[in-house]
């Protein structure tokens, strides 16, 4: 993926009055795949979101659970919001309720897995994870969160598998 910058007004380059753009590369799928993994085992071993994980008040949670999402691009937008002003809380919820809206839509899937893995309802990512999976197989994120999911409710024999079908990731 490239991204393109472009200067500020007024901002020179010192051997050119032009604007070019800065691009900054970033790193090869493989690399990100690997970070991902990573990530996700240190989420696993520190039990982050079980416990240390910031528990939103009461009367909070309650005034986001009112909150009625009518259509797929409403709570769309309302989890990219959410999830921009680091409220992973709503961001989780909304994107559940725009899933229901939606439910084959493994983008939307995945944002919801990854949002439910932050506010640490591992159950939920698992499942999500379970059915995208299973819809695509090239996936290397979801099997990992899927073996989460298994290792919390005790399948140990079923996590052990799913990790020895998983390709081996020089990234790693």
């Amino acid at each position: 993926m490239i991204t393109m910058k472009t200067r500020p007004k007024g901002e020179q380059r010192p051997d050119s009055s032009h604007h070019r753009p800065l691009i900054a590369v970033a790193p090869p799928a493989r690399a990100r795949r690997g970070l991902a993994a990573a990530v996700i085992g240190a989420l696993l071993v520190t039990g982050c979101g079980s416990s240390g994980a910031a528990v939103p008040e009461a009367a909070y949670i309650e005034d986001v659970k009112a909150i009625e999402v009518r259509s797929l691009a409403g709570g769309y937008l309302a989890a990219r919001f959410a999830g921009g002003v680091q409220d992973a809380f709503a961001s989780a919820r909304f994107y559940e309720d725009a899933l229901r809206l939606d439910p084959g839509n493994t983008g939307l899937r995945r944002q919801a897995m990854m949002s439910s893995l932050l506010v640490g309802n591992y159950l939920d990512a698992a499942t999500h994870a379970e059915i995208i999976a299973r819809l695509e197989k090239a996936d290397t994120i979801a099997p990992l969160i899927a073996t989460i999911g298994e290792l919390r409710t005790g399948r140990y024999e079923a996590a052990l598998k799913r990790l020895e079908a998983l390709p081996s990731n020089s990234a790693l």
